[in-house]
């Protein structure tokens, strides 16, 4: 997945997710532009999306994996 926060300025967000199997477990994603990891519960990814809180003009490209 990759997302771009597009203004001057920081900003937030739920990102609505395109998957329909995310609930019942729990997913890692990995920044693979930054270094830190993320893991998120599946059932709040697909009722919510996923939060991101970005500087002005910062790409994510984020991996998504199911934990273990």
């Amino acid at each position: 997945m990759v997302a771009v926060n597009q203004a001057p300025e920081r900003g937030q967000c739920f990102l609505r997710l395109p998957f329909t199997d995310l609930a019942g477990r729990s997913w890692r994603l990995q920044d693979q532009v930054g270094s830190a990891p993320y893991e998120r519960e599946g059932d709040d990814l697909q009722a919510r999306g996923l939060y991101l809180d970005e500087p002005a003009w910062h790409p994510c490209v984020f991996s998504l994996k199911p934990m273990p």
